[in-house]
């Protein structure tokens, strides 16, 4: 009996990893959003509209005014089971979603001033960003709204000055420029050797996207130590566009993240169209070992494809 118990347990084991694996590969991940600190005008908004507020779970999202706020008159609309109640002092109202809303969920919060002001706005799902703070002005044109949008300004030129910046040291980038020359077939397809090859669908709700994925060695003679992932991506979806979000490179030890270059002609794929995407990175770790995981995430933060245990 004992000897039967031996010999079972290995493949029970066995089974058991290949179970777990399976299920790892399938499961949708969704990236979180990025926080955003952010200034909102309210005299340039269109009227009539109401100002959108975007909110995660179990993510604090403060609203700031210049006058403080009524704690008895500051509501939400009929969701209060699904929020934190909204904590109200000084000049903030904060706000807490327990659970995470739905795409077409529209949540109306009312912030009264201690003036009478009534400010009605709109909590929203987040997508590629939460408000983690919203600083909200009245008159764009006050003393303190127009040193609020100089302060912006200088950030958001900061912000493209690095960007360009990055844009340039890509330009000059050996990842950026194979994975360039991959997306325009400039390799002749017999100087490419296939490593590994895929077929994927997203683990979302409904399988609207689908890929073939190769993992393909780059010409030795010509691009010695690189490997470029090819997907040929298909959306089945009739009404909506995918959008690339992200893509990350991660050794599955360390948990650290590897370089690598991504191109695609156009980060949109149409309903009913396909799309290449191509990741480049250096084929070998630097201590010549390691699993690593690649993911591709869409615009709205779910992981639609992974691949597992590469051996790069």
């Amino acid at each position: 009996m004992r000897s039967r118990l031996l010999y079972w347990i290995p493949s029970l084991l066995l089974a058991t990893l290949c179970l777990v694996s399976a299920t790892i590969a399938a499961s949708p991940t969704v990236a979180r959003p990025k926080p955003m600190h952010r200034s909102l005008f309210l005299s340039d908004e269109p009227p009539g509209s109401t100002p959108e507020i975007r909110v995660a779970a179990h993510t604090s999202t403060t609203l700031r005014f210049e006058i403080p706020p009524s704690p008895s008159l500051t509501k939400l609309g009929g969701w209060e089971a699904r929020f934190e109640p909204p904590l109200v002092g000084g000049s903030s109202v904060v706000v807490v979603a327990l659970h995470e809303l739905s795409p077409k969920d529209r949540v109306p919060l009312t912030v009264t001033l201690m003036d009478g002001t009534a400010l009605p706005f709109t909590l929203v799902a987040a997508q590629e960003t939460v408000d983690t703070q919203v600083d909200v002005f009245l008159n764009a044109e006050s003393v303190r709204a127009l040193k609020r949008a100089l302060e912006d300004e200088r950030e958001e030129n900061n912000r493209l000055q690095a960007e360009n910046l990055r844009h340039q040291q890509e330009a000059l980038s050996t990842e950026h420029a194979l994975a360039t020359l991959v997306l325009n077939k400039a390799f002749g397809e017999h100087s490419l050797t296939t490593r590994q090859r895929w077929t994927l669908k997203s683990p979302g709700i409904g399988t609207d996207i689908e890929a073939d994925v190769d993992l393909l060695l780059l010409p030795e003679k010509i691009v010695p130590g690189y490997v470029a992932a090819l997907f040929t991506i298909t959306n089945k979806s009739r009404e909506q566009p995918w959008a690339l979000g992200e893509v990350r490179l991660t050794n599955m030890a360390t948990g650290e993240s590897k370089p690598y270059a991504v191109r695609m002609h156009s980060t949109r794929i149409a309903p009913g169209q396909t799309g290449h995407l191509v990741i480049v990175t250096s084929l070998l770790n630097p201590d010549g070992s390691g699993s690593f995981l690649m993911e591709v995430f869409r615009k709205n933060g779910l992981r639609d494809f992974a691949l597992i245990d590469l051996k790069l």
